[in-house]
């Protein structure tokens, strides 16, 4: 797991990050912190072994994609190809690129018919027309989490640290306890989430009033999002926190919001 800067972590920052993470992890049966550990290793390896490994991993999906899929076995048929062809990754050059109109019109063609079977969907908001689904399975739920944590880890962000979350919030659980659950585990891990959908001066300023009670060491952001908060925080000359590492994500960053995000 990225270690973290012990002079970065209190007492129960630590405790959190080597100790509590690791075993809430385990207790939901995810295998993040291996998969983290071996993402954080397999980066340092020379160039040849990680295309080596990127082949494997690539014969492998192609060979799943195959076998588990009615429009991936038809696309390989139609091109004379079987998944042992894939001996290279510039093979990836004989299949035709998945363009939108595609992507919709063969969701269940191209969902796997077989173990493991997809866990989660989601989907854009089709405001361009009909929107695009994508469905994962757990598996690949996984190493999106540990893929997540070890670009965190590059940006200075690891497990331990308080987080504030500055994102779009889906709909509440409907249950007392399931919505309590979240808090307690939202609480246990440090992560503060503040709903950046709605942008009134209003919203605005108890954003503000939030980061100034949480004291965060990092703030993860929608990028557009922070971008009108620290333009907030500017205009009114509301700053009166240290430097805090900003990771922004889901869209362009353009330089000028990036000016003003540094700035506040």
């Amino acid at each position: 797991m990225t270690v973290p800067n012990p002079d970065d972590l209190d007492a129960y920052g630590r405790v959190l990050a080597h100790a509590l993470f690791p075993a809430f992890e385990a207790l939901r049966g995810r295998p993040t912190v291996s998969l983290l550990r071996e993402l954080e290793r397999t980066q340092w390896l020379a160039l040849d072994e990680l295309r080596a490994m990127q082949l494997r991993g690539l014969q492998r999906l192609i060979a799943h994609a195959h076998g588990s899929t009615i429009h991936y076995h038809d696309v390989l048929h139609e091109r004379r190809l079987a998944p042992d062809d894939f001996d290279a990754l510039s093979t990836l050059e004989a299949l035709p690129l998945l363009d939108r109109e595609t992507t919709v019109a063969t969701l269940e063609a191209r969902t796997a018919k077989v173990e493991p079977r997809w866990v989660i969907q989601k989907s854009t908001s089709g405001t361009t027309g009909q929107p695009v689904v994508v469905r994962y399975n757990a598996e690949s739920r996984h190493w999106r989490d540990a893929t997540r944590l070890r670009g965190y880890g590059w940006a200075g962000y690891c497990v331990g640290k308080r987080a504030f979350h500055y994102w779009g919030i889906a709909p509440a659980k409907d249950s007392w306890l399931a919505r309590h659950k979240v808090t307690l585990d939202h609480a246990l891990r440090r992560d503060r989430y503040v709903d950046c959908t709605p942008r009134s001066e209003a919203a605005l300023r108890e954003a503000v009033a939030e980061l100034r009670r949480f004291r965060p060491q990092v703030i993860v952001a929608y990028a557009s999002g922070i971008a009108a908060l620290a333009r907030f925080v500017v205009e009114r000359d509301l700053r009166d926190w240290p430097e805090i590492p900003v990771l922004c994500g889901a869209e362009r960053l353009w330089p000028y919001d990036r000016a003003v995000i540094e700035q506040a």
